[in-house]
Formats: structure tokens, sequence, C-alpha cells
């Protein structure tokens, strides 16, 4: 079965593209730090984080 999420270390990936990336442009402060929330590859983020995150940009 296939879910219709995306798996964290490709999240993880695509968003230290993104912020390596001199040519990208982040809409606001919010989409700045979401990216750099996905970008932390040092654990991946507990759901408590991610709600919280994902609230940020509301």
């Amino acid at each position: 079965m296939l879910s219709d999420q995306l798996v964290f270390i490709l999240a993880n990936y695509t968003a230290n593209c993104l912020m390596m990336s001199d040519n990208f442009d982040f809409a606001d402060e919010a989409v700045a730090e979401a990216i750099a929330f996905v970008a932390e590859d040092s654990r991946p983020p507990t759901h408590d984080e991610t709600k919280a995150a994902i609230a940020a940009l509301n």
C-alpha cells in the first residue's frame, strides 16, 4: 500500500537542496523557517514538533 505522505528523508534532502541554493527566494519568514525545520537532519522531528511547524504556517 502506498501512502500519500512524503518520506522524511526525501523531504529532508529537498529542503537541504533549497537551503543551499543561492537562487531560491523564500516567500516569507514562515516558509524559510519551515524549510530550515525540515532541513535539520540531526534527527527526524517528533510528531508534536511537526504539528507545531505546520501550525506556524497557517
